[in-house]
This record gives C-alpha cells, sequence and structure tokens, in this order.
C-alpha cells in the first residue's frame, strides 16, 4: 500500500463518496471511493493519477466542528445555522466531497459538501485539527487512461 503525509495540498477529493467513517481509538479513518493526486513524485510520477480506493487516517483528530447550513434550502432560507456531534455525522447522507482543505502548516483537515440532517437538505462543513494525517492506496492509473474510459483495477 502506498501511503502519502507530505505536501497533501496535490490531493483532490473533489466528488469523493466516503465509504466508511470511522474511530479507531485515537484514529478517525475515511474510506473513500476515489481520489486524484496532481504527482506521485515518489513513484516519479510527474503527472496526475486518478486513484481508487482511498483510506485517510487521521491520528488524534481534535477541535472537530461540525456545521450545518440552510440558507440555501426551499422553505428553510431562515433556518439557523446548527453545529452537530461528531456522534451525529453520518456519511451516508453526505452527497460527495465538494470542497476540501489541508493545511499542513496548521494540521487542519476539513472537508464540505451538500448533506441530509433530518431529512432537510443543507450544506455541511466538517473541520477538525490533528497530529498526524497519512493518505494511503494501492491502486491507481494516470488520468489519461481514466479519460480513455479505464477502470481502476
Amino acid at each position: 500500500m502506498e501511503k502519502i503525509t507530505k505536501n497533501l495540498d496535490r490531493i483532490s477529493l473533489h466528488d469523493s463518496k466516503i465509504l466508511n467513517f470511522n474511530f479507531e481509538g485515537t484514529l478517525l479513518l475515511l474510506e473513500l471511493d476515489w481520489s486524484k493526486l496532481s504527482n506521485f513524485k515518489e513513484m516519479s510520477i510527474e503527472n496526475e493519477i486518478v486513484i481508487g480506493h482511498t483510506i485517510i487516517e487521521i491520528e488524534n483528530p481534535k477541535n472537530i466542528v461540525i456545521e450545518l447550513f440552510y440558507s440555501g434550502t426551499p422553505g428553510f432560507e431562515n433556518k439557523p445555522n446548527e453545529c452537530i456531534q461528531v456522534e451525529q455525522f453520518d456519511n451516508k447522507v453526505l452527497n460527495e466531497i465538494l470542497e476540501y482543505k489541508f493545511d499542513e502548516s496548521q494540521n487542519v483537515f476539513g472537508f464540505s459538501g451538500f448533506y441530509i440532517h433530518n431529512s432537510i437538505d443543507c450544506w455541511i462543513e466538517f473541520k477538525m485539527t490533528y497530529d498526524k494525517l497519512s493518505f494511503s492506496f494501492e491502486k491507481y492509473i494516470s488520468k489519461e487512461e481514466w479519460l480513455k474510459g479505464m477502470s481502476i483495477n
């Protein structure tokens, strides 16, 4: 399995789906269906690759803030934003990650996207700090191969 712990800003999670979200002790594991990497210099690949199954391991996640925004939801435009506890987060009702942030200088990770809370569509912003973050994967293909319809097997 390949593991990346530095230069995380080259990772793209746009349109990734969280398959599993769970804690194992002080480790938070995010399992994603796919992701992209602008380069894989560790393997002397300078061009973008498309990655299959992806795991993000977050050691000692702290200061977790999960905020829901309803202002774009018809009929709920005046509903105030609300924060939920991490135990209330359900990855199955997060459509896909649309925005994400890796800030290695501050050890901050976050993502956002469309979410459903109590049967109401909303926007979710999920932010945290951490001690260590790693990005692991096994299979990948070049972006050119992916654009030609090749699958990641």
